[in-house]
């Protein structure tokens, strides 16, 4: 349930984002993975 919760949370927020800027999709989409195995390894 954590990690869903921390998932949604930053996808969301970089979601808006990326749509907004397409050149940086790849870059958004990046960050949010690598926080959220930050997460999921804590």
């Amino acid at each position: 349930m954590m990690y869903k919760v921390c998932f949604t949370n930053p996808f969301g927020i970089y979601g808006i984002k990326s749509k907004t800027v397409q050149g940086k999709t790849v870059n958004v989409i990046n960050i949010s993975i690598k926080v959220w195995l930050n997460i999921a390894d804590s």
